[in-house]
């Protein structure tokens, strides 16, 4: 069980009236009930427990929280004790980090084996056995400098010179065959995977290497060889100098997609530096997913001919299969993220001349490649002249070729783009618009009555939005760049004690003497059970599109002036409740300490909205939900003298207040 739904499960299957009740003697307040403080010695009772909420607060030691804060203050343990008692009081079992802890570490070592192997590849590649393989790359146009930035290298043709070079260094046989470099023999032992090949090491986007390509020298097959799948390296998803690419193909807005590493090698060389390869495969649906959280333009480079033409309808039917499952923001007029699940990515095709590839179009002139893909073509446009000029003059075959083109249009989200598509069509093809639309929208119709409805979920098992203080903590742990707020936020600032325990042990993790930068070990330092909530929230959104270290920071620095606007509001919400049906009268110095407070915050709330809030708006990230159970928040209208308080507070809306439900 996940601890964040675990968490929420606790807060229902125990309610915070039953858990304060069996210490404090509690009295129906209207909505709300009423008690002496447990926390500091009273006569008349400012202790109070909304129920609706699931908080409680003493307007007399100004303490307050939610469940797990009151057995944490009561029964005086931090916040990991109080979770496990609220735990076995509702039937939870919290589930062990310690094999994430474990796999963690496996990952790790698999990093280092393919690390230390691409270290030994280079080496060799300068030694005597190497000469063949640098001849190779020098023939292909490879600089030494492009040489030594990617890394490549020479596995030698011995069967073991990897194994054994490695075993000495402390890897296993057992870690050489599971990170995919090494193959196991039938007879017992094992030996290297790669052998005289040049090899190109793979690297994931942080960086680290994850596997390798292998081109052999020679007439022997597999021209090319990939490392087989491992629990780091899948080749279907991983992309060819992505490391390098990332960042220029976010300023840019456009990926392009190269077949072979030799293409890529030669277009980062030439300094056009947002394009990754594929490994030798067709396009993948990971691979979409990739570069729709990166770009919102993707640009296949493909060959003139017939493979050029299947790799694009490859393309088309992977483009439309990921179509809904890439989240992309938006954000309304609050400044509230939702998640819109129907972004298409922009798909082109960029044509390489007649018997050309990237690689000789960019050695021959870099600014021609650059052309070429500027002027690359949506691919159902391409799609339209490929079948179209495949069904040639044949009414029958033309009319086939339509509904092909038709039934692509169907799964694009844009109606503008689907009827300026059919058009184009129309025009192509010679075939009466009218006939066109209606071929359309009438097939259209028909899957329409017979679409059935998807079947419900029964259970959530995560939640589609954070709080803010659930998202100023995913920006804390996923992003080093963020992580300068943590100077100037205190964990006073989180009214979730949940929330606010993560934030003190990232606190103390990421400012302290075992400071990493390593997410998973800065998470799997938590231990459990704050360490599985952490790595939640991390990963909540992890298929958005990235973002910029700038964004980041003011992101986090909005997120927390927000954070704090909503605290203002919180305390000026709790005091409303615990005045309304009081009377003046009654404590008349009460009155005037908290119209006084009331103002304080009022003006706070103001000084934030001028300064902060017009920085918040995280439009790239996240959807934003204030505390679900705070309700309506309502600001008490600001009081000039004690005497001009009505007995009952007139309230106003606040109008950023989110009254979010789950």
């Amino acid at each position: 069980m996940a601890i964040e739904g675990s968490l929420e499960q606790i807060k229902e299957r125990v309610p915070i009236v039953d858990v304060i009740g069996t210490r404090v003697k509690l009295q129906k307040s209207g909505r709300n009930l009423k008690g002496l403080c447990p926390f500091h010695g009273e006569k008349s009772p400012s202790f109070y427990v909304f129920p609706d909420r699931e908080n409680w607060h003493c307007f007399g030691c100004g303490l307050g929280g939610d469940v797990f804060s009151f057995v944490m203050r009561s029964e005086n343990v931090d916040f990991t004790e109080a979770l496990r008692s609220l735990a076995a009081r509702a039937g939870i079992e919290l589930r062990q980090r310690e094999s994430q802890r474990v796999e963690h570490d496996r990952h790790r070592r698999l990093h280092d084996t393919n690390a230390a192997a691409a270290r030994f590849f280079q080496s060799l590649l300068f030694a005597s056995d190497g000469r063949e393989a640098l001849r190779y790359l020098e023939v292909r146009g490879i600089t030494r400098a492009t040489i030594e930035t990617f890394q490549i290298g020479w596995a030698p043709r011995a069967w073991d010179a990897l194994a054994s070079r490695l075993g000495e260094d402390g890897f296993s046989a057992e870690e050489l065959v599971t990170a995919g470099v090494a193959i196991p023999r039938d007879g017992g032992g094992h030996y290297d995977r790669f052998r005289g090949r040049v090899m190109f090491p793979i690297r994931d986007a942080g960086g680290r290497v994850i596997g390798f390509g292998g081109r052999i020298l020679g007439d022997e097959q597999p021209k090319y060889l990939n490392s087989s799948d491992s629990p780091v390296f899948t080749k279907g998803s991983a992309l060819y100098a992505i490391d390098r690419a990332r960042a220029e193909i976010r300023r840019q807005g456009v990926a392009v997609v190269v077949e072979g590493y030799i293409d890529a090698l030669a277009a980062h060389q030439a300094r056009i530096e947002n394009v990754v390869a594929a490994l030798g495969t067709a396009l993948t649906e990971e691979h979409v997913r990739t570069m729709k959280r990166l770009a919102p333009r993707l640009v296949l480079a493909l060959d003139a001919d017939a493979a050029g033409d299947a790799a694009a309808l490859r393309a088309l039917e992977v483009v439309r299969a990921t179509h809904g499952q890439t989240a992309t923001p938006v954000a309304d007029r609050r400044g509230i993220v939702r998640l819109r699940r129907d972004h298409e990515l922009d798909v082109r095709i960029a044509r390489m001349p007649p018997g050309k590839d990237p690689d000789d179009v960019i050695r021959e002139s870099p600014d021609t490649f650059r052309a070429i893909v500027a002027e690359a073509r949506p691919i159902v446009e391409v799609l339209i002249d490929a079948e179209l000029a495949r069904a040639g003059d044949d009414v029958e075959a033309r009319a086939r070729a339509v509904d092909v083109v038709l039934d692509a249009l169907r799964g694009l989200a844009n109606p503008v783009a689907v009827d300026q598509y059919a058009v184009h069509l129309s025009k192509r093809a010679a075939i009466d618009i009218a006939a066109i639309r209606e071929r359309l929208h009438g097939a259209r119709r028909v899957n329409r009555a017979h679409r059935t409805a998807p079947a419900l979920e029964s259970e959530p098992t995560t939640r589609d939005w954070l709080t803010v203080e659930e998202y100023v903590l995913q920006l804390i742990a996923r992003f080093p760049a963020a992580r300068a707020v943590l100077r100037d936020i205190d964990a006073e600032d989180f009214y979730r004690e949940d929330a606010r325990a993560v934030f003190a042990a990232l606190r103390d993790t990421l400012l302290g003497a075992s400071f990493s930068e390593d997410l998973d070990e800065v998470l799997s330092a938590l231990g459990e059970p704050l360490g599985e909530y952490a790595a939640w929230i991390a990963s909540w959104g992890a298929d958005l599109e990235e973002t910029t270290d700038d964004r980041v920071i003011a992101e986090a620095e909005a997120g927390v002036c927000r954070l704090r606007m909503l605290n203002y509001r919180r305390e000026i919400a709790l005091i409303g409740a615990f005045r309304r049906g009081q009377a003046i009268a009654d404590d008349p110095e009460t009155w005037a300490r908290q119209a006084a407070r009331v103002a304080e915050l009022a003006d706070s709330v103001k000084t934030l909205e001028r300064t902060g809030l017009a920085r918040y708006s995280p439009h790239w990230h996240a959807i934003i939900h204030d505390e679900r159970r705070l309700g309506p928040v309502r600001t008490v209208r600001r009081a000039t003298s004690v005497d001009s308080v009505p007995s009952e507070p007139s309230v106003t809306r606040a109008p950023e207040a989110i009254a979010a439900t789950g």
